[in-house]
């Protein structure tokens, strides 16, 4: 559950970037840091625990207006300083901050640390910062390279003090959105690090590469061809993601279910002719009424949430439904069934097992 935020553009980076995170802690996490481009250099920051604590500890002047940040939830190695990120290069240059898990990073450190590369963490994510530094040149291309050659998820934000003016970000199962300002642009995870800033952005896909300026951004896929992407615009304000008076966010979500009830029925339901209107679905009446089945994937509270809702299909349209588990469902081998609605349940839409789930459907012609 990692988060980043990033910016650029005229204003101090810093308090920015800190602010974010604190958005982001609902996620969970057990370290964070911050790199911001001074006029010295890249000046990195990090410290397991909470984000106050890492920010109790900031130097006094940490000027720059680029920089990245990140909350960490420990995959490869323990939630020490050393295994929080931003993470660097040999030479100190580049900064990475990583979601996701890096499959052959094994292999990849392998071969770096025969070429002279001296890693300090037990981070998959520190191959990522080697791998580009060994490539070099424009920062853009050496990322898109870089991630040629690695297998698993990533969602990625990159600096480089020698190429001041952009931050590159990519995705590949792990979401990155970029935030559209005035003259300055946000880099996240998740638009909940940037609503007080912008209610502008752009969803990277899979497999895109994004090199985000002061002054904008384009986009190419791995194969450096590139893409086109239409700005979407936030529905929500940025009270919707804050804490508010509310002691902590599970207290506020518990709070807020019938307001958050309300407003997913908002518009969707047809009291005159007793139906409902139901958007996003990519479905025609004939499809609708060629399915037989419902199943619903989900992890954790998802699952639990796919289980109330099979509940209500069922009883609803008497059409079957039941819910699985998505972490084994791709393991039984399953049977995949041309009249059954899959529908893939996930609260930050980048759990692993839910979207292998999906691709398992997607392989098997569901």
């Amino acid at each position: 559950m990692c988060g980043i935020v990033g910016y650029i553009g005229r204003q101090d980076a810093l308090p920015i970037l800190i602010a974010g995170l604190h958005r982001l802690e609902y996620r969970g996490y057990d370290s964070s840091g911050v790199a911001v481009l001074a006029r010295t250099g890249l000046k990195v920051h990090k410290a397991a625990g909470k984000v106050r604590q890492m920010e109790a500890t900031l130097p006094r002047r940490l000027k720059g207006t680029v920089g990245i940040a990140h909350t960490r939830w420990a995959t490869h190695g323990e939630p020490t300083d050393a295994n929080a990120h931003p993470h660097l290069d040999c030479s100190g240059n580049i900064a990475v901050v990583h979601n996701g898990i890096i499959e052959n990073a094994a292999d990849l450190r392998a071969e770096l640390e025969a070429s002279g590369h001296v890693f300090h963490s037990e981070t998959d994510t520190e191959v990522l910062a080697h791998l580009i530094e060994a490539i070099g040149g424009e920062l853009d291309q050496a990322v898109r390279q870089a991630l040629t050659a690695i297998q698993g998820t990533y969602g990625i934000a990159v600096l480089d003090a020698r190429q001041p003016d952009r931050i590159v970000a990519a995705r590949n199962g792990s979401p990155v959105v970029i935030g559209i300002g005035e003259k300055e642009m946000f880099v996240a995870s998740d638009v909940a690090a940037l609503v007080r800033h912008t209610a502008h952005v752009v969803y990277l896909d899979d497999r895109e590469v994004a090199v985000v300026e002061a002054g904008g951004y384009r986009t190419v896929n791995l194969d450096d061809e590139p893409t086109s992407k239409a700005p979407a615009t936030v529905q929500w304000g940025h009270e919707a993601y804050d804490r508010g008076e509310h002691e902590h966010y599970m207290l506020k979500e518990i709070l807020e279910q019938p307001e958050a009830c309300e407003r997913t029925l908002k518009g969707r339901l047809d009291l005159q002719f007793n139906t409902a209107h139901l958007g996003g679905l990519n479905l025609t009446p004939r499809d609708l009424l060629d399915i037989k089945r419902v199943k619903i994937l989900g992890c954790g509270s998802a699952y639990y949430s796919g289980i109330g809702g099979a509940h209500l299909i069922e009883t609803l349209t008497r059409v079957p439904a039941d819910a699985e588990a998505a972490s084994e469902f791709r393991y039984r081998n399953p049977v995949i069934e041309k009249d059954c609605l899959y529908v893939a349940v996930s609260q930050s839409g980048e759990t692993a097992d839910t979207l292998a789930a999906v691709h398992e459907v997607q392989r098997k012609g569901g």
